[in-house]
């Protein structure tokens, strides 16, 4: 990542996936970590941003052995799933893809 202010709104919720309206929004109240209005226009520092969240996008962090176990349930359950023939909750593949609901 890089050290690049990221500026605009419509730019800003881009880089964190949210709706331009919901950034204008959250921006105009203060609640986005990392930006600023510099003469009229917003712009946002990411690395300031996504360290609130303890996140790097541009990194891997392994998963713990809490979150292996699930996964592996996950993985299990797609499997039996897959082999009666039927569906699996949207839960248990964001789990196996290790996506937050």
């Amino acid at each position: 990542m890089t050290d690049e202010i990221i500026w605009g709104a419509a730019n800003i919720a881009r880089a964190i996936g949210r709706s331009e309206k919901a950034v204008f929004h959250a921006l105009q109240q203060g609640q986005i970590p990392g930006a600023r209005k510099v003469a009229g226009r917003w712009g946002l520092n990411p690395r300031v941003f996504f360290a609130t969240f303890d996140y790097d996008p541009c990194g891997y962090k392994e998963p713990d052995e809490s979150e292996q176990l699930k996964i592996q349930y996950a993985e299990k359950a797609i499997e039996i799933a897959r082999a009666n023939g039927t569906k699996t909750h949207p839960r248990v593949q964001a789990i196996k893809d290790r996506r937050d609901f």
